[in-house]
């Protein structure tokens, strides 16, 4: 709990010391219960950009790629775990929901199957995040050996990376382009509000922290609190919100 603690007041360093506060503010809920989604992809798309950029740009030594390595793997953990959480609770829903508007509830059930383009999408997605954690590791193993086998490696791992990129905003751009519209129109509020909140339920504290340590650096203050009061809002019936303050709370007494 001490070190959750300690990463929370870290997290949080850069919304305004009345964030607390402000997670329960009436005037920061928003309409859309899927701003949450859209708000983490924001956060996904500046953390890749900035880790590639570090990559890039940075010195290339071992010690600054096993901070790069640490940083990638609690991405890959977050876009991956959100991911999963969407096909298997959101996606679905959907799919079964459009179904049941087609056909009356005739063979809905036939529309809960992943599609191919689905699974081809899925795989290349895989793929794209194990080239990269292979090539980072590659690149920093060859980095502390030194030799000439440094450099190449290390532009290895600037390639998957940047593929990477491509291929993950890519993915996140169709949702919000083709799925979210849909979610939106095939959903009521209530009905939003319960499914992005079975999403946020399947997050655990760790992992709950570690999404706060992207979304919160990436996001504007005001963008940060906003995101914050969402995932109150959409965890009522929870113990989110009281998680939130009391863990941020504690972690600011031991700072």
């Amino acid at each position: 709990l001490r070190a959750l603690q300690q990463r929370m007041a870290s997290a949080l360093a850069h919304v305004s010391n009345d964030s607390a506060e402000a997670v329960g503010r009436a005037a920061q809920l928003v309409s859309d219960p899927l701003i949450e989604i859209l708000q983490l992809h924001r956060a996904l798309r500046c953390e890749l950009s900035s880790l590639v950029d570090e990559v890039c740009d940075g010195p290339g030594d071992e010690a600054a790629l096993a901070g790069c390595a640490a940083r990638y793997a609690r991405f890959a953990r977050i876009f991956v775990s959100h991911g999963a959480a969407e096909d298997e609770l959101l996606f679905p829903a959907l799919r079964l929901r459009e179904a049941r508007d087609r056909c009356g509830g005739r063979d809905a059930a036939k529309a809960n199957a992943v599609s191919d383009d689905d699974d081809g999408a899925h795989a290349l997605e895989r793929r794209r995040l194990d080239d990269a954690r292979a090539a980072l590791a590659a690149a920093r193993e060859a980095a502390g050996a030194g030799g000439a086998a440094a450099a190449g490696t290390l532009a290895a791992a600037r390639q998957a990376l940047g593929r990477l990129k491509e291929t993950l905003c890519d993915h996140m751009l169709e949702e919000e382009e083709n799925q979210l519209p849909r979610l939106r129109k095939a959903f009521s509020r209530a009905e939003l509000l319960q499914l992005t909140g079975a999403i946020m339920g399947s997050r655990g504290a760790e992992e709950t922290v570690a999404t706060l340590e992207i979304v919160v650096p990436n996001l504007e203050p005001p963008q940060a609190r906003h995101m914050l009061a969402t995932m109150s809002a959409v965890a009522q019936g929870t113990n989110f919100r009281q998680w939130l303050a009391k863990l941020g709370g504690a972690a600011a007494r031991d700072d």
